[in-house]
């Protein structure tokens, strides 16, 4: 109701979009910025459970995100050590995180509804892992948000069934972060270009995704073994980090150091990994959002399991669906029989049914953001 009194008395309606690292509601802000309803701005704020690199991964977000957009400012001044509070100048809030350990109590859910500002949240990853449904969507961070945008119609139903407000404040939307790759043009290369993608989980006991320690050596053997292929090693940003509490730094270093050195390997940092998919020809990986983001290019991925049970134990019904178009490794042998038939030789037999499960994933692509926009707007002007 007072975000419909300032309509109705031609104010813009402010909306925040506070980042931490991952900024998956690039359409839906640049959608805003087209009009002539909404006032968008971005605020980096710096990761508060990881203090060790908060500032240089604020920094770094902050200068990718200003060198594309004009209104990006910092949660955080370094100077007097102040968590800087931007809620006097929102409606509307959507939140890139949705854990409360990450931010400081400014930049956090109950800060903004003691103030009668409108929540928003889809998450920065793509529901494919039980993880998302126990310790996101039942977190009182989601149930708290005026609205949650979700990516399909299957997670949807799993909210129905497992959520404990059975989806009361969501939205069947798509999803809003791999609208942009639309837009990629397309390179051309002569060489084949695999990306290899660990996740970070290497010593984590409730989430165990990573298979980093295993093939480790393996990775470090691939650019000698296939000298015509360019390899790209783009793990979780938060494996070195943990890679380094494990190993410790030297050895982390050097592993990374090694890898770069190859002339037919990439270590990439890049925020934006989208054109990265679009012009790869193929995935060898183990993380969670990626499950689903990378058959949005429709090339083959190969996952790492460690046994075929974590498929049912540790993925979503959407994530199973998933993992239904991939080729699986449970060892070595496995990976460089991906390499070697479905990437070189092009044997890829799941390319069909792929095409298929496209459509039920895609939903509303690339206008997931298209849609939010509008439904946001449709709310606060239908407001009696």
């Amino acid at each position: 109701m007072k975000l419909n009194s300032r309509f109705k008395n031609g104010q813009k309606i402010r909306v925040g979009f506070y980042i931490v690292e991952v900024f998956q509601y690039a359409s839906i802000y640049e959608e805003m910025l087209k009009s002539e309803f909404f006032e968008p701005f971005i605020v980096v704020v710096p990761d508060f459970a990881r203090k060790e690199i908060a500032i240089d991964v604020t920094n770094k977000v902050h200068d990718s995100l200003s060198s594309k957009y004009q209104a990006v400012y910092k949660g955080y001044n370094e100077q007097n050590d102040e968590y800087i509070d931007f809620s006097d100048k929102l409606d509307i809030v959507f939140f890139g995180n949705p854990y409360e350990v990450m931010v400081h109590p400014n930049h956090f859910i109950w800060h903004m509804l003691k103030k009668n500002i409108l929540t928003c949240f889809q998450n920065y990853g793509y529901f494919a892992i039980t993880w998302c449904r126990t310790h996101i969507a039942s977190s009182s961070f989601w149930n708290a948000c005026w609205r949650v945008f979700v990516d399909s119609y299957e997670n949807y139903n799993d909210l129905i069934m497992y959520n404990i407000r059975k989806g009361a404040n969501a939205y069947i939307s798509g999803y809003a972060k791999m609208d942009k790759l639309a837009s990629i043009e397309y390179k051309n290369k002569t060489r084949k270009q695999i990306l290899l993608c660990p996740h970070h989980t290497i010593n984590a006991k409730e989430l165990e995704l990573s298979n980093f320690l295993k093939y480790s050596d393996l990775f470090l053997e691939l650019p000698q073994l296939y000298p015509d292929v360019d390899f790209i090693f783009r793990p979780h940003p938060l494996l070195k980090y943990n890679l380094t509490k494990y190993w410790g730094e030297n050895k982390t270093n050097k592993y990374y150091d090694q890898i770069a050195a190859y002339s037919n390997a990439i270590y990439d940092t890049s925020e934006d990994y989208l054109d990265t998919f679009a012009n790869s020809d193929a995935m060898i990986h183990d993380c969670g959002s990626f499950t689903a983001e990378y058959l949005f290019v429709n090339k083959p991925c190969c996952y790492m399991l460690k046994n075929s049970d974590d498929i049912n134990k540790m993925f979503l019904p959407m994530g199973q669906k998933c993992l239904d178009n991939y080729y699986k490794a449970f060892n070595k042998d496995d990976i460089l029989n991906f390499i070697d038939n479905v990437v070189i030789k092009g044997i890829d037999p799941m390319k069909s049914q792929r095409d298929k499960f496209l459509q039920e994933l895609r939903l509303n692509y690339p206008n997931a953001g298209k849609r939010i926009v509008e439904y946001i707007k449709q709310e606060i002007v239908s407001v009696k």
